[in-house]
């Protein structure tokens, strides 16, 4: 039901605007940087908005899909691991998923709306996917890879954290809260030199990220629009 719900919804208010936009800007590049520079510095959700054209036939089935990992990703930071097969674990999702759906005021516009799903559904889901790393440490459940696994994590950390500095200001915002209060408890558990450099290039990503989407000239144009 839920996926014929997200098949069917229509284009409403920002989708034609953004159609025309990638009409006129087609490429991928040419996407994310015409729109850092005139509309808005959220550099990731503008990649959203153009695979979501691309995709624009099947998109709601990638939205069903992006609603299924938020309630994921929810679980697996509050519970710090992924959801199994059992009995409990499958009826907290489903609780979850109807805290979600009847809990939500404005579930048609952040998850099915295709342009409220680049600006709302995906950069809760990337910031949950964020978070998630450094809560698996928090509580001792991370392993640390080492040798090439060891960079590729440090590589893929930094790249996931500018990527989700891009998304919203919001999570952007959430996050930087929760890195804060992390940082003030290891501090005080004198736990800062355990911290594996894998979360130190996440947090320099999101900074990073962060800097570069508040930076964007688009903004301004955005908020005198």
């Amino acid at each position: 039901a839920i996926a014929f719900l997200a098949l069917n919804e229509p284009w409403v208010s920002d989708d034609f605007s953004g159609a025309l936009f990638l009409r006129d800007h087609p490429g991928l590049w040419e996407c994310v940087s015409n729109g850092y520079m005139t509309w808005t510095g959220r550099f990731s959700a503008s990649a959203f908005s153009w695979a979501a054209a691309e995709v624009r036939s099947v998109y709601g089935l990638v939205i069903w899909l992006g609603l299924l990992l938020l309630i994921v990703m929810t679980f697996a930071v509050a519970r710090g691991r992924l959801p199994r097969a059992k009995r409990g674990d499958l009826v907290v999702l489903g609780v979850l998923m109807l805290a979600y759906w009847y809990g939500m005021p404005a579930l048609e516009e952040t998850v099915f709306w295709t342009s409220g799903s680049t600006v709302y559904l995906w950069p809760a889901v990337f910031g949950l996917v964020f978070v998630y790393r450094y809560r698996r440490w928090d509580l001792g459940l991370a392993a640390s890879p080492t040798g090439a696994a060891g960079a590729g994590a440090v590589v893929g950390m930094f790249a996931l954290g500018v990527g989700v500095g891009g998304l919203q200001e919001q999570v952007l915002a959430a996050c930087l809260l929760y890195l804060a209060v992390l940082a003030v408890r290891s501090l005080r558990a004198g736990a800062l030199s355990r911290v594996p450099v894998r979360l130190y290039a996440g947090a320099l990503g999101l900074l990073t990220g962060g800097a570069i989407s508040l930076a964007a000239p688009g903004n301004g144009a955005r908020l005198g629009a």
